[in-house]
């Protein structure tokens, strides 16, 4: 949970999950897809049996969007005997054999709900949805604060927080590191707040989710009825 990355995953887990005694499985989708055909639905396969075999236990598919694009996308590996599509076929099939079965529970994260397949949200699937908008001003301070635990700081700025609106995790996280050697080139001995606002107002870093994006993302959440968080 020290990984900013993950803190928003950690915390819908610890939120969902309190008191139980859950196996966690992250599958990022670059490790769940074998370049080999036949290797993508075997490894899918083996991934939601070893889970089952496991319960109770969480499932938890990463960058859902790349591991089970929309059919017929368009894209190279669009066509009907596509692997994208025999992975899909397969997950939805064990997935309709999950639905009832309350000791495995299957979760999965994008930022682009867009590509994700319909058939994917259908009743008794993927069917419960959970909007996570980026981070609030309580949010950003705790993630700093996780980021910089380990540096030394030479000074304290509660105003940083409040001055990275918009920022995402990996944002927050990449202005702490830029920070830590801007202070080491200016001869600190530890991280200096103080120049984080300098690299701020500078533009070293800057939000890269636009206005437009997180409006596209809050008509999905209102069109498919989607929880906060």
């Amino acid at each position: 949970e020290s990984d900013p990355k993950h803190l928003i995953e950690a915390a819908i887990f610890r939120n969902i999950f309190a008191g139980s005694t859950s196996l966690t499985s992250l599958i990022p989708s670059s490790h769940a897809i074998p370049r080999y055909v036949g290797d993508s639905e075997r490894s899918i396969r083996e991934l939601l049996t070893r889970a089952q075999a496991a319960a109770p236990a969480v499932l938890f598919l990463d960058e859902v969007d790349a591991l089970l694009p929309t059919r017929g996308g368009g894209g190279p590996d669009a066509g009907g005997d596509s692997v994208g599509n025999r992975v899909l076929s397969e997950v939805l099939t064990l997935l309709d054999g999950v639905a009832g079965r309350s000791r495995l529970f299957v979760l999965a994260a994008t930022n682009r709900p867009e590509c994700v397949d319909p058939a994917l949200l259908r009743p008794g699937r993927l069917d419960r949805l959970i909007f996570v908008p980026l981070p609030d001003e309580a949010s950003r301070q705790r993630i700093l604060a996780v980021a910089s635990a380990r540096l030394p700081q030479c000074c304290e700025e509660d105003a940083v927080a409040a001055r990275t609106e918009g920022l995402s995790g990996a944002e927050l996280t990449a202005l702490v590191s830029e920070t830590a050697a801007e202070s080491v080139q200016n001869g600190l001995t530890g991280l200096s707040w103080k120049l984080a606002l300098q690299l701020l107002e500078a533009g070293r870093v800057r939000p890269r989710t636009s206005a437009a994006a997180m409006a596209s993302y809050a008509r999905f959440a209102d069109s498919h009825g989607c929880g906060g968080f």
